[in-house]
C-alpha cells in the first residue's frame, strides 16, 4: 500500500510530465487556441491552469475536407481576384525591365492562371531573360 507522500509525489510527477508535453507542444506549434479551448472547457480543473495561453497560440486553419462547399468556393474566388488585382498592379505600375527572369516568369504564371492575355515583354539589355527583343515595340517617349 502505497503513503500518502508517495501518492504525492507520483501526482506531482504527473503533473509536471503534462507541463513537460503541453509546453512541448506549444513551443513546436502543434498546440492551438481551440484545441486549448476545447480541453480548458472539457477539463477546467486539469487544463484551466494553462487558459492563459489562449489567445497567445495560433489558431487553426480550416482544412479543405471540413466546412461548407459555399464557403471554400468563396475563399478560391476571393484568391482568384486578388491574386488577378496583384499581377495586374504589378504589370501596369512597373516597368518591364524592373523584373528578373524568374520574376517575369511567375508573373506569367500567375496571369496564365486567372486567363490573362499572354504578357508581351517590353525588356531591354537583359541577356537573362530568354525573349527576343526585335524592337517592335519601342517606346515612343524615348529619343530616337
Amino acid at each position: 500500500m502505497k503513503t500518502q507522500l508517495q501518492i504525492f509525489y507520483e501526482e506531482q510527477r504527473k503533473i509536471a510530465e503534462r507541463d513537460i508535453l503541453f509546453t512541448e507542444m506549444v513551443r513546436d506549434g502543434s498546440m492551438t487556441n481551440q484545441q486549448l479551448q476545447k480541453l480548458v472547457d472539457k477539463w477546467p480543473h486539469r487544463y484551466g491552469c494553462y487558459a492563459n495561453f489562449i489567445g497567445r497560440l495560433h489558431d487553426e486553419v480550416e482544412s479543405l475536407t471540413e466546412g461548407s462547399l459555399e464557403g471554400r468556393i468563396k475563399h478560391l474566388e476571393t484568391s482568384h481576384d486578388i491574386l488577378g488585382q496583384l499581377t495586374n498592379y504589378m504589370l501596369c505600375n512597373y516597368n518591364d525591365d524592373h523584373w528578373d527572369s524568374t520574376t517575369r516568369e511567375l508573373l506569367e504564371e500567375a496571369n496564365a492562371h486567372i486567363g490573362g492575355e499572354p504578357i508581351v515583354w517590353i525588356v531591354h539589355d537583359d541577356e537573362d531573360y530568354g525573349g527576343d527583343y526585335s524592337g517592335e515595340h519601342e517606346d515612343e517617349n524615348q529619343p530616337v
